[in-house]
């Protein structure tokens, strides 16, 4: 099966008519749909069962939980305040059928009728002549003969109210819901260790042996009616012998039918049963079906309650938060971030005070600084030229007397020494008398205190008003988020109010806790009795076997237990045989899957208890808790793939946030290895945290189409436009989850 088109219109998120083209080709197998939360990805993933299959969508199958859905699911026009009054879900896909592929379409609409749903359900096929899909009916044009009508009549005239059996028996429900499935399924598989529920629920629906069971029931209930009235009533010896071993157990077992399911299906009395023990055997098994029957009745009442206590907390913790509770449970959390917050306050404060007393002020005359620097470099000239007409005035007689003696050039004479003196002296002399025409310092002051102005000045820059204007703005935001603090603690809700709620909360969480406890024994002990059942109705096959050997049976009879026989036979040779596959199947998908190599060489199901078992190389045990977060998911993945593999269909894969809890390792795995060869047609719904820019570069070869589905605040509605996200690294933001 591939998925053609699906098309939404106004249903959920969805507003107007929304279409999606999932074609793919051989090389180019996987759609890749891209949204953030709240997008509509999880609308699109479960469209396809709700057209499909309508309240049978899911395992529930109730009629007002399905109502209610529906009603919530009608698009809300924001901008206009209105609802709208009919959505529908179209789904066209291609099947091969009778050797053939055919193309159908299916669509439902829902429409608000006061309240209530009006649900239309439209199958068409496409007609190759004119290119158009047609609605199946009881037409039956030309046939030419009664083959051929029969095979018409059969394939394309189908009366409305058996549209859905048609559905149902081209694309079974419990096969495809193994081809659709979430990463909270596989979460929940993974966290519950609930692997063995998961596949034996699954496993008779993969087979189709759900069908045998029904057929092995009315032969079983045809033939008990019959036996009834054959089975004389006197025991023989032998029966009287076993009935004083059955009123030991009766004295001693809980309840009565616990004793006689004690001692009927025990292994050793399965050699020693005879035709008189079919009557209790049969009024055994029609205890245990009550008893069955009345454990359900109980669960679904236990499920129910546990769904309206569940919402009881709900709404306990959402009056809790009205009233504040979330303030008062972070009192003290609050006082610390106060005084951090007065703490940043402080520094701030400090940190503008120095700026306004030092810097700030000389940033307003820049220009005025400027022209007072100017002068104090000029006033430091002029000390500089001072200081240098104090040395040479103090060291111009020590010149002089260095000249006119005798060691300083004693070959040339005195009187040449004299005049070069005095030539000298009259030099310096002319240079002090011009140093006496600069004009005195503008500011009377000291070398130091220059350097200082001179330094401020030069910090002094623009920088110091946009440091100002990013210290009031922290100031600002700070100041108010302190007020807030106050308000909140001035509004603080009343303690004994608080405290009446959080026991109620507890009270409400502990009873939830006794419901789930008691639910979860109910349905282990309704578990133990449904294999009780099952071993019973062996013990009856066998009387039944021993009767159609000690009395003549009638034609009618004789062919049923026949039928009997080759079911039961099928059965066990075909679970024997799938469990096989199944074993490979969940084999694989870990090798393909686990970044270990090698890390799981065996895997085994039990035949009863579909309890799984995995082994290493060495041939000892992997348990479920040497399997870390990420490994179990994996295995939990590598499960419901094995499941959908092995019953044999090809149908799409759908698959909702797959990696949200995954290592690198294993969203590599998956990436490169899983999603482009786990099927024909794999759908990936994923957010941009999940398939990034490094896993889509990756991926990107295998993708046949890719969409973004993106949620418009100011229209109220989802968008849809093609791509995924940014196709560059710097556009393809990570969300933090």
């Amino acid at each position: 099966m591939i998925i053609n088109k699906i098309t939404i219109t106004d249903f959920g998120v969805y507003g107007g008519k929304n279409e999606f083209d999932f074609k793919t080709t051989p090389e180019k197998t996987v759609i890749l749909c891209g949204g953030k939360n709240g997008a509509g990805k999880t609308t699109l993933f479960e469209s396809i069962m709700l057209c499909f299959y309508g309240k049978d969508f899911d395992d529930s199958g109730r009629e007002k939980e399905y109502n209610d859905k529906i009603l919530r699911s009608f698009h809300r026009n924001l901008s206009e305040h209105t609802v709208c009054e009919e959505s529908s879900i179209s789904i066209e896909f291609d099947i091969s059928f009778d050797g053939k592929i055919q193309e159908y379409q299916i669509t439902r609409t829902w429409q608000n009728n006061e309240g209530k749903i009006d649900e239309f359900l439209s199958v068409k096929k496409s007609d190759a002549k004119s290119n158009n899909f047609q609605e199946l009916d009881v037409s039956i044009p030309n046939a030419k003969s009664w083959k051929d009508q029969h095979r018409f009549e059969e394939m394309d005239s189908i009366d409305k109210s058996d549209w859905q059996q048609f559905i149902n028996q081209l694309i079974p429900r419990g096969i495809a819901k193994l081809f659709f499935f979430d990463g909270e399924k596989i979460q929940s598989i993974a966290d519950d260790n609930n692997e063995n529920k998961y596949i034996q629920s699954s496993f008779d629906t993969l087979l189709g042996l759900d069908i045998v069971h029904q057929l092995q029931k009315d032969l079983g209930h045809f033939l008990s009616t019959i036996s009834k009235t054959q089975i004389k009533s006197s025991p023989t010896p032998k029966q009287k012998g076993r009935n004083s071993t059955l009123e030991q157990l009766l004295n001693n077992a809980p309840n009565e039918l616990d004793a006689y399911l004690k001692f009927y299906t025990r292994d050793q009395l399965l050699s020693e049963l005879s035709i008189e023990d079919l009557e209790p055997l049969l009024s055994t098994h029609e205890k245990l079906e009550k008893d069955i029957q009345e454990k359900d009745t109980i669960c679904k009442k236990l499920k129910m309650t546990l769904t309206n206590v569940q919402n009881e907390l709900l709404l306990t913790k959402e009056k809790f938060q009205k009233i504040g509770g979330g303030y008062y449970k972070k009192h003290e959390d609050m006082e610390q971030t106060k005084e951090n917050i007065s703490s940043k306050i402080a520094v701030t404060e400090k940190e503008i005070r120095d700026l306004c007393s030092t810097e700030l002020p000389f940033c307003l005359i820049s220009k005025q600084m400027q022209e007072i620097k100017n002068q104090l470099e000029s006033d430091q000239k002029i000390i500089h030229l001072n200081y240098e007409q104090e040395i040479i005035e103090k060291q111009c007689n020590k010149i002089s007397s260095v000249l006119n003696s005798e060691s300083f050039l004693p070959e040339i004479s005195q009187d040449f020494k004299k005049s070069i003196d005095a030539e000298l002296v009259k030099i310096l002399k002319n240079e002090l008398k011009n140093n006496d025409s600069i004009q005195s310092t503008f500011f009377n002051l000291s070398q130091l205190q220059m350097e200082q102005i001179l330094t401020l000045i030069e910090n002094a820059k623009t920088s110091t008003i946009d440091r100002i204007h990013e210290l009031t703005n922290s100031y600002n935001v700070q100041k108010n988020a302190l007020e807030k603090i106050d308000l909140v603690r001035k509004i603080r809700p009343d303690v004994d109010e608080i405290k009446s709620i959080m026991d109620e909360m507890e009270n409400t969480t502990t009873k939830k806790g006794k419901l789930e406890t008691e639910l979860d024994e109910l349905e282990l002990k309704l578990s133990q009795r449904k294999t009780q059942l099952g071993i019973l109705n062996a013990r009856i096959r066998s009387c039944l076997n021993l009767k159609k050997d000690h009395d003549k049976s009638t034609s009618s009879e004789k062919i049923a237990y026949s039928v009997l026989e080759v079911l039961d036979d099928y059965s066990q040779l075909l679970r024997k045989e799938k469990i096989t596959t199944l074993e490979e199947n969940v084999l694989k998908g870990l090798g393909i899957l686990l970044h270990k190599k090698d890390f799981v060489h065996k895997v085994t199901i039990d035949k009863y208890t579909f309890e799984v078992t995995l082994y290493n190389a060495k041939g000892d045990e992997i348990t479920k808790n040497m399997l870390s977060k990420g490994e179990l998911q994996i295995y939990a993945t590598a499960l419901v793939w094995g499941l959908a593999k092995t019953s044999g269909r090809t149908l799409p894969f759908m698959i909702d946030t797959p990696l949200a809890r995954l290592d690198v390792e294993h969203r590599e795995k998956l990436v490169e290895s899983f999603f482009p060869r786990t099927s024909q047609q794999t759908i990936i719904l994923s957010t941009n945290s999940e398939i990034d820019f490094e896993y889509y570069k990756k991926l990107e070869p295998f993708i046949s189409k890719s969409y973004v589905i993106e949620y418009d605040d100011s229209k109220g509605k989802t968008r849809i436009r093609d791509g995924y996200f940014g196709k560059n690294e710097g556009e393809m933001a990570v969300e933090v989850l």
